[in-house]
């Protein structure tokens, strides 16, 4: 998430990148790890597909579309999720892309 983060503000006159990470107040067995960037979005004719094996906007030479396929499925596969954030919510700085890991915090689920 930060790689792709940091891919993201490459361009922006004042690239900001921040990450939250807290347990969940509904389930502290659980923790949410956000990574916000102030880059230029993600555009929304491609959200739906963000996700899925092997497609990337980077093109060809700098990324496969394998890392937020591979990360979301190791998060489900251990009973969290990786997702993005309609709404980036309250930053410090302005955040235009938010992305959020949950994952386990405890062996006991």
């Amino acid at each position: 998430m930060i790689g792709n983060a940091l891919d993201a503000v490459g361009a922006a006159a004042t690239p900001t990148i921040q990450v939250r990470a807290q347990t969940m107040a509904q389930d502290p067995r659980f923790a949410e790890i956000d990574v916000a960037d102030n880059g230029s979005g993600v555009a929304k004719a491609v959200r739906a597909k963000l996700f899925e094996s092997f497609f990337t906007t980077k093109g060809q030479e700098q990324g496969t579309g394998l890392g937020l396929a591979v990360s979301r499925e190791i998060a489900r596969s251990m009973g969290g999720d990786l997702v993005l954030l309609e709404h980036p919510g309250d930053w410090r700085e302005p955040a235009v892309t938010v992305f959020r890991l949950t994952v386990p915090v405890s062996q006991e689920l």
